[in-house]
């Protein structure tokens, strides 16, 4: 009963987060908030049916993450979107920011952005 509890605070801990970082990256460029509010979704959905009703209806904060859970695809123009942050940050993180740390790190930056643009690229594309 007691690890489920912490479970749960853990889970909806996560969630608030992402909700968080969402908010923020609808103001912040780089910053995918899409990403961030299907994780709280997600998060939301193993521990509060309240909070996953909240976030799933706001109007605000999950317009394109309930589209992409209703059809399971994506405009071309979010895809741009998306692929276009992934694109900033990394290079923002690899060439700027990071720019005097291990060559290691910047290696990984460059494989998870990779790998994220590949996934956003298989997702269909919602036609309009």
């Amino acid at each position: 009963m007691i690890i489920a509890n912490i479970k749960k605070i853990c889970w909806i801990g996560l969630g608030v987060i992402c909700v968080a970082l969402g908010a923020v990256g609808i103001f912040v460029p780089g910053l995918p908030t899409t990403v961030f509010i299907l994780v709280a979704l997600w998060a939301f959905a193993k521990s509060s049916p309240r909070l996953y009703n909240w976030l799933i209806n706001n109007k605000y904060l999950a317009a394109g993450a309930r589209k992409y859970l209703e059809t399971g695809k994506m405009t071309k123009k979010i895809k741009y979107i998306i692929i276009s942050c992934i694109l900033l940050s990394c290079s923002l993180a690899v060439f700027l920011f990071l720019s005097q740390i291990l060559l290691l790190v910047r290696g990984i930056i460059i494989i998870v952005g990779i790998v994220g643009i590949i996934y956003i690229l298989h997702i269909p594309t919602l036609k309009k």
